[in-house]
């Protein structure tokens, strides 16, 4: 080989990246950006972990994980991130509100006033809805005393389901409602305001020295 062969190969990043995310992320979002680096790192290989925070720190602690994605729905309430652990970078969502065609007509017909938003019934990730909650300050400025929760559960699939059932609003990263969105068969409940966002949140253990691929993929990630 000649020399620049050599010299090229040294330079290549070549490996294994292990990865977590919980499951919406790692289906919709994660994909195309692993296939992006991928294409500029052909030498680049990928093992990607899927679940709740709970299934994916243990294996981040041992170091059977690089890196781990927390999404902010499925991250416990408000406990700070476990010792030990940095948080390295964060990609942002657009969250929205959504319901099905035949909930809005029934329930809102074409309104979106706070009085009317307020009756109706929400699917929410918590019983406590921060979601559902969030949504409404950032909107409205104020919280609704009281919200009717018909079900809460800890998945964006599951609640995007109850949606597409008639069972309440539910609020969503908007990658994993823009197909339902654009063939109607889901309705954003919008507002004057911008669509608010949320943090997701990537971990990598604290006094572990990244290697080259681990840098330069959250390096992509900041582009």
């Amino acid at each position: 080989g000649s020399v620049e062969e050599i010299h090229r190969a040294h330079h290549e990043l070549s490996g294994v990246l292990r990865l977590g995310a919980p499951v919406e992320l790692g289906t919709h979002r994660l994909p195309p950006l692993l296939a992006a680096f991928r294409r500029e790192h052909p030498g680049v290989r990928f093992e990607l972990t899927l679940g709740h925070p709970s299934v994916l720190l243990p294996p981040l602690e041992e170091g059977r994980l690089e890196l781990a994605f927390l999404d902010v729905f499925e991250a416990p309430g408000s406990t700070p991130l476990m010792a030990g652990l940095e948080r390295v970078e964060v990609l942002e969502e657009r969250l929205v509100l959504v319901g099905s065609q035949t909930y809005e007509a029934e329930h809102l017909a074409g309104s979106r006033s706070q009085r009317r938003l307020e009756t109706a019934s929400f699917v929410a990730y918590q019983p406590a809805a921060p979601s559902i909650r969030g949504w409404f300050r950032h909107h409205f400025d104020r919280v609704p005393p009281r919200l009717e929760i018909a079900l809460a559960v800890e998945s964006v699939q599951a609640v995007i389901e109850a949606v597409r059932h008639d069972m309440g609003l539910g609020v969503v990263p908007s990658h994993t409602v823009a197909d339902d969105l654009a063939v109607g068969a889901l309705v954003a409940i919008t507002t004057r305001r911008r669509a608010i966002r949320s943090r997701v949140t990537l971990v990598r253990l604290l006094d572990k020295v990244p290697s080259r691929v681990e840098k330069a993929f959250v390096r992509s990630l900041g582009r």
